[in-house]
């Protein structure tokens, strides 16, 4: 069976674990989702894989009551997880669908990903999809070793891979 990566931080375009079950290529796509940032670095989160769906399910033993009381950091960052899921699916060729809260007896049942058909791949090389402008891409607990020239967020939603935009 594919296991994810022990350090997404190192993942290679190269490993896409093509031409195996389709649940293994879902796998190895999670590792970008996690690359996600999160508030206070809790990397709130759990991901159920299917044949052809992933599920994002928010971790509340990762929640911060005292300062994130509602929750909104923690579901704030589940949709970061979503929106870099999202582009690795893209990135590979994948047409994601996706259906927000999709149900009301599952309250931390973020978010469903349904996996379409396969079509041309975004044409974004993997390094530009790791370093995009939009997110940092070597980041650390205390400090940011490298980080892209900050931009208002009207433009790096027009500049980041693909013109991906939503709300979550």
């Amino acid at each position: 069976m594919f296991e994810t990566a022990i350090n997404p931080w190192h993942i290679a375009e190269l490993d896409f674990p093509k031409g195996r079950p389709r649940t293994d290529e879902l796998r190895f796509l999670l590792n970008y989702a996690v690359l996600a940032p999160s508030g206070h670095n809790t990397q709130p989160w759990l991901f159920k894989v299917g044949d052809d769906w992933i599920e994002i399910h928010a971790d509340k033993s990762h929640a911060l009551p005292v300062i994130d009381p509602g929750n909104r950091e923690l579901i704030m960052s589940c949709g970061a997880a979503l929106f870099n899921l999202r582009l690795a699916l893209r990135h590979f060729g994948y047409q994601p669908q996706i259906e927000l809260l999709p149900d009301a007896a599952l309250p931390d049942l973020m978010a469903r990903i349904r996996v379409g058909d396969k079509a041309a791949p975004a044409g974004q090389s993997h390094e530009k999809l790791l370093k995009s402008g939009c997110w940092c891409w070597k980041r650390k607990t205390t400090t940011i070793e490298e980080k892209p020239a900050l931009r208002d967020s009207s433009e790096c939603f027009q500049s980041s891979p693909y013109k991906l935009c939503g709300w979550f």
